[in-house]
């Protein structure tokens, strides 16, 4: 693989079924233990977009020596090891993601927080209730909770302060989208090269000034999916539509670099059945199995040209790719943040970004997460 490049997300949503079928067999433990892991998430480790040299760093005068510690992440109800500095080096370098297992097994007694100092992530944000843990939402928002089970704290041995600059907030509502003409023309064209006739729907982002010239950098997330169940049927005006979930970061100028994301045409608007290989539908036909059921549906154009919430029926295991949640902080005390995407998604990775010396961020090290 390039170590230039990121994680892509491309397969994920495609292999949970997989992932909870190899569940029933056992513990997840178990199955890697055994070495089965290929077989409970193939694919994980695919391409990797196209980003700066990953694990160049940035020459010496131009980064600040690094701080013996470590800092973990909150997963759920886990921590996860990011960051382990050993006598002024980072022990926590991959090329592609590794198995949280595999970094148990190498970290040994080093891997648990023993003792470590627990800080709150809503502390990087400018208001107390503008974060992703606390943020109010309005009546039309579409944040999942379980984005607030990821990432809301780390622990760290070691003696500096982690969050050193401020970050900025923002859910957006299906009423109240940011008009930002630089995240629509790059959400248009990923999303065009599926399906032209699919809305652009921008969930939240992070904006903060990563480099200190007085100027807003973002991450953002764009998904026309959402959680939902009971919903009456009213499929899409449009045939060619799509169903997608993506990630960018925006530097200051609006150029953008691909943090991952999802497009599928998987969508028809015929019954789903056990005699074809249709995912995702949105007509139910009342003849098949049970296990065929509506909990997610997704914003398309109605036949009036407005978007409307359809409902889309499943055959079989299928789990929408939920939006990616950030951190930035300084995980290694040289005094620059690092930046931390992660899926509240069991065995999706947890990727660690570091900026080089153009503020670009390079994927660091990846560890995918337990069940």
């Amino acid at each position: 693989m390039n170590p230039g490049k990121t994680p892509s997300d491309s397969t994920v949503a495609e292999n949970t079924a997989k992932v909870n079928a190899s569940l029933s067999k056992g513990s997840a433990s178990e199955s890697k233990d055994s070495g089965d892991k290929d077989d409970v998430m193939p694919n994980m480790s695919e391409e990797r977009i196209n980003a700066p040299d990953a694990n160049a760093g940035l020459s010496g005068d131009d980064r600040a020596a690094l701080k013996d510690g470590a800092v973990w992440v909150k997963y759920f109800n886990t921590f996860l090891p990011v960051s382990r500095i050993v006598d002024g080096q980072q022990q926590l370098l991959n090329k592609e993601p590794e198995w949280y297992f595999e970094i148990q097994k190498r970290l040994g007694a080093n891997y648990e927080p023993n003792k470590a100092v627990i800080f709150d992530a809503r502390k990087i944000y400018i208001g107390s209730k503008d974060n992703i843990y606390d943020n109010p939402l309005s009546e039309g928002a579409w944040l999942y909770n379980p984005l607030g089970a990821s990432g809301d704290v780390i622990a760290m041995s070691g003696d500096w302060e982690p969050f050193v600059i401020k970050v900025r907030y923002e859910c957006y509502s299906l009423e109240s989208q940011p008009g930002n003409q630089s995240w629509e023309n790059y959400f248009n064209a990923k999303i065009k090269e599926v399906s032209t006739t699919t809305p652009l729907i921008i969930k939240n982002a992070w904006l903060f000034d990563i480099d200190g010239d007085g100027r807003e950098e973002s991450i953002v997330n764009a998904s026309n999916t959402v959680f939902s169940s009971g919903l009456e049927q009213s499929p899409p005006a449009r045939k060619d539509t799509a169903i997608y979930t993506l990630t960018a970061y925006f530097n200051s100028d609006g150029t953008a670099i691909d943090m991952g994301g999802h497009v599928s045409a998987s969508v028809s608007s015929e019954p789903v059945n056990s005699q074809n290989n249709i995912h995702e539908s949105y007509t139910f036909d009342e003849n098949n199995p049970k296990y065929i059921e509506q909990f997610i549906a997704a914003y398309q154009y109605d036949r009036n040209g407005n978007v409307a919430v359809c409902p889309i029926f499943n055959y079989g295991e299928y789990s929408r790719l939920p939006e990616k949640n950030i951190l930035i902080a300084d995980i290694d005390g040289d005094g620059r943040v690092e930046l931390l995407a992660m899926f509240p998604l069991i065995y999706a990775p947890i990727t660690v970004y570091q900026f080089n010396e153009n503020w670009q961020p390079c994927v660091q090290f990846a560890i995918y997460t337990p069940a």
